[in-house]
C-alpha cells in the first residue's frame, strides 16, 4: 500500500487550487480576508504563492469591477503582477534577456506598483503588499 505524498500546500491549498481552476476565486478571497484578520502574513505570503498561477487573470479583473475598494483583491492583482513580470522577464540572465523581455516586465511590474499604492491606501497596516 503506498501512500500519497501530500502536496505543498496541504489540503486547504489543493481545495482552493480546484477552486481556481474552475474560476471560482471566493475561496482564496476569503482565505485572503482570514489571514488579514489573524494577522498570519507568513501563511498568506507562502499560498499566494503557491496559488496566483492559478488565477485566472479575467476572473481577477471582474471581482475588481464588482468590489473596487476590496485592499484584499488590489493585493491579489498586486502579487498577480508581479508573478506575470517575473514570467515576461524570462529564466535567463542578464546577457539571456532581450530589451523585450524587460520591457514587458517593467510594464507589469509598473501596474504592480501602481495597484500596491492603492492597496497601501485601503489598509496600510497590512505588510503583504509590501513583500
Amino acid at each position: 500500500m503506498s501512500v500519497e505524498p501530500q502536496k505543498l500546500g496541504g489540503p486547504e491549498a489543493e481545495q482552493l487550487r480546484e477552486q481556481l481552476q474552475k474560476g471560482d476565486p471566493s475561496g482564496l478571497h476569503a482565505f485572503v480576508a482570514r489571514t488579514r484578520a489573524e494577522r498570519d502574513w507568513q501563511d498568506r505570503l507562502f499560498m499566494l504563492g503557491l496559488l496566483m498561477p492559478e488565477l485566472q487573470p479575467a476572473i481577477l479583473d471582474f471581482a475588481c469591477e464588482v468590489e473596487p475598494e476590496a485592499a484584499n483583491l488590489l493585493l491579489l492583482c498586486c502579487v498577480h503582477d508581479c508573478e506575470l513580470g517575473m514570467k515576461m522577464r524570462g529564466t535567463g540572465t542578464c546577457d539571456g534577456v532581450g530589451e523585450g523581455g524587460f520591457r514587458d516586465a517593467a510594464q507589469c511590474i509598473k501596474a504592480a506598483l501602481e495597484v500596491l499604492n492603492q492597496t497601501l491606501d485601503l489598509d496600510p497596516d497590512d505588510p503583504t503588499a509590501h513583500a
